[in-house]
């Protein structure tokens, strides 16, 4: 069990608003990854560069679907972890999913999408995994980081702040 900073919080949207206007290419100078779950399947993030209100904006998005034959209410979050080549864990964003239980239909996917003011640099992987509601609950509160798997690091430079990267929550950057 690592001690942790503080996460940024993403806020949840509407799978509509995956169609991401006026975003650019793909960032193909950065590793994507998603760990695997028994419950669920995080596909691996997009990962964009956004210019449209002027400002260049990281947005990350992908979709979780329920393995097939597991049972039961899924809820919880996707952890966004942000890796060095070093394999130092630099910063993580805590994103809700949308709807907030994953479907019981293994076809269908919730959705998370979170926009992000700094711009990591090449190299970086963006490694996203599901954290089922009460191991979220018991990090939170403890402040500790019970699901980073093995590229936990020593949790330098996370921050928070609310509102899909542009809020003031937390005590973080205040964008």
């Amino acid at each position: 069990m690592k001690s942790i900073t503080p996460f940024r919080t993403a806020s949840p949207v509407i799978l509509a608003a995956l169609v991401l206007a006026g975003c650019h290419a793909p960032r193909s100078d950065m590793n994507v990854a998603a760990v695997a779950d028994s419950s669920v399947v995080v596909d691996p993030p997009l990962v964009k560069i956004d210019h449209s209100d002027g400002i260049a904006t990281t947005v990350i998005s992908g979709t979780v679907h329920r393995q097939p034959n597991v049972g039961g209410v899924l809820t919880g979050r996707i952890d966004i972890d942000f890796v060095d080549p070093d394999g130092e864990r630099i910063d993580t964003i805590k994103c809700d999913f949308v709807p907030s239980k994953v479907p019981v239909d293994p076809n269908t996917a919730a959705a998370y999408m979170t926009r992000d003011g700094e711009l990591f640099p090449t190299g970086t992987t963006v490694r996203v995994r599901y954290v089922d509601s009460t191991s979220a609950l018991r990090e939170d509160v403890d402040g500790m980081d019970y699901t980073g798997g093995p590229w936990s690091g020593k949790g330098g430079g996370a921050h928070s702040h609310g509102g899909g990267g542009h809020g003031g929550g937390g005590g973080g950057k205040g964008w």
